[in-house]
């Protein structure tokens, strides 16, 4: 009798620690592929979640959705899998947003869709935006991908880009990309929450510390402290509203 007794405890405790845990899958540009996607994937597979996460450098929402060459990347690809396996490689095809949605990882046997998704782009999409026409079919992308996710039954966080130095991103066409993504957000809020990250944003600032690169926190020593930085924040604020649902 003790021996069953032992062993249910056991087997409760055991269901006890998966509850809550879910299947995460990350997208990202550059700064996926970077220390950013590296731990926020970290983060979350740390709380026993099964995590997926790719970074296609370059990248903006239609390259996701692209079989044509130009949504190649040849300036990094990250990814990393349930398992902590990681690739890297200079030059790959973007993933395929809608593959991924089907099966979040090459690892698993059979087909396993994701239940949250992490997406992070908007910043190649900065010098795309003069007219009113371009910013409207800019817009129209990430409400395609929101919409994906959303019909996909995947529960959607969408993670705006940190501003850079303003040299090299003026803050003008910032204020005009956040203008887009927000407009986007509007029409889709009810299946996907937008997190800024803007300076004034993320606790302890983020304003660009590099003097080198001007785009990636990764150029930088006190750039990567940012994007730890960065990551938890991101981190934390998906993990509380999934607590919260």
């Amino acid at each position: 009798m003790k021996t069953i007794i032992i062993f249910f405890l056991f087997f409760v405790l055991s269901v006890n620690a998966g509850e809550g845990k879910k299947r995460i899958l990350i997208v990202g540009d550059s700064h996926t592929a970077q220390s950013y996607g590296t731990l926020i994937h970290a983060h979350f597979s740390y709380d026993g979640n099964a995590v997926a996460t790719y970074g296609s450098c370059g990248s903006s929402p239609l390259g996701w959705f692209s079989t044509a060459a130009w949504a190649t990347t040849k300036c990094g690809h990250f990814e990393a899998h349930p398992s902590d396996k990681v690739v890297r490689a200079t030059e790959m095809k973007t993933p395929s947003f809608t593959a991924l949605l089907k099966n979040m990882s090459p690892e698993f046997s059979t087909p396993t869709p994701p239940e949250v998704v992490v997406i992070g782009l908007g910043a190649n999409q900065i010098n795309s935006l003069e007219t009113q026409a371009m910013f409207n079919s800019q817009k129209a992308t990430v409400v395609k991908m929101v919409e994906a996710a959303r019909d996909a039954n995947v529960r959607c966080f969408w993670v705006g880009p940190p501003d850079g130095d303003f040299k090299k991103k003026p803050k003008e066409k910032q204020d005009r990309l956040y203008q887009m993504l927000s407009a986007a957000m509007s029409e889709t809020a009810q299946y996907c929450t937008f997190l800024s990250s803007r300076a004034d944003q993320v606790p302890g600032g983020m304003e660009y510390p590099c003097a080198t690169d001007g785009v990636h926190f990764d150029s930088c020593s006190e750039g990567k402290i940012k994007a730890a930085r960065w990551a938890r924040y991101i981190y934390e604020r998906v993990s509380k509203t999934l607590l919260m649902e």
